[in-house]
C-alpha cells in the first residue's frame, strides 16, 4: 500500500511529552522552594497566566525571553510577593526537566513511525528545556529535524516558523507532510495556513469550536498509526 506521507511533524508538549503532569509537579516543587502554599489552587492560577503569555508569543507579541519571566512576574503580582521572576523561572524550568514524563504509549509510537517515515519535532517550547528532555528521552536520534521556536525567533502558527522547518527538510512536497499536535491555535492553524495536512491530538476530548478543521482527529497517540 502506498504511503500518504513521507514526513510526520510532531509537537512535543502534550503530544509526545506529558507536559501537564510534568508542569504540575514542577510548579509544586517551585512553590515549596519559595515557601508558598501548595494548597491554594495556585497551579490553576499559574496555568491561566501562562496560557495567556504563550498565546501572546504565538501572535508575535512577545519574545521567548519575555515569556520566561513575565509569567512569573504576573504570578508574583497575584500572590503579592516581591521576588525575582527570572530566578523563579530558572527554578521552575529546572524542576520541569527533573519531572520529565512521556505521554502514554508515545515511545512505542515514535519507534514504530521512525521505521517508516521521516520524523520531525516542531515545538514552541524553550530550548534548554526541550533539548534537555529530548536528550533524556532517548528518542532524539529518531528525528531528522528538531525545530524549537526560541532557537529561530519564530513560533507556530507563524508561516516564518514553517519556512524554517521546510528548509531544514529540504523542501518536500507539502502534500507529503502531516503535522500532529494537541493545540488547535498553533499546531493545527499553523499547518492549515501553511498548506499541509493536520492531525489534532485531542487528548482531553474537547469540542472544536473554531473554524479550523483538521484532516484527522485522535484521542490517543497510538491511533495515529491507524490514521496513516
Amino acid at each position: 500500500m502506498n504511503r500518504l506521507y513521507d514526513w510526520i511533524l510532531l509537537d512535543l508538549d502534550n503530544t509526545i511529552f506529558d507536559f501537564n503532569t510534568s508542569s504540575h509537579l514542577a510548579f509544586h516543587s517551585f512553590l515549596e522552594d519559595y515557601k508558598i502554599s501548595t494548597d491554594n489552587g495556585y497551579y490553576q492560577v499559574y496555568k491561566k497566566l501562562n496560557k495567556e503569555i504563550w498565546q501572546q508569543l504565538e501572535h508575535g507579541q512577545l519574545t521567548s525571553d519575555e515569556v520566561k519571566w513575565k509569567r512569573f512576574k504576573n504570578f508574583f503580582d497575584y500572590v503579592n510577593r516581591d521576588e525575582d521572576p527570572h530566578k523563579a523561572n530558572e527554578c521552575y524550568l529546572s524542576h520541569l526537566v527533573d519531572h520529565f514524563r512521556f505521554v502514554n504509549g508515545a515511545q512505542d509510537v515514535i519507534h514504530y513511525l521512525s521505521g517508516k517515515y521521516h520524523l520531525g519535532v516542531v515545538t514552541n517550547g524553550l530550548k534548554n528545556v526541550q533539548r534537555a528532555r529530548l536528550e533524556r528521552s532517548g528518542i532524539s536520534d529518531l528525528f531528522k529535524v528538531i525545530v524549537i521556536s526560541e532557537e529561530i525567533g519564530h513560533a507556530k502558527p507563524q508561516n516564518e516558523y514553517f519556512e524554517v522547518v521546510f528548509k531544514r527538510m529540504n523542501y518536500p512536497d507539502k502534500d507529503r507532510v502531516l503535522i500532529v499536535g494537541d493545540n488547535i491555535s498553533s499546531d493545527i492553524k499553523g499547518g492549515i495556513d501553511y498548506g499541509i495536512d493536520t492531525c489534532w491530538y485531542n487528548h482531553d476530548g474537547i469540542e472544536n469550536n473554531s473554524n479550523l478543521k483538521p484532516q484527522y482527529e485522535i484521542d490517543q497517540l497510538k491511533f495515529l498509526i491507524d490514521v496513516l
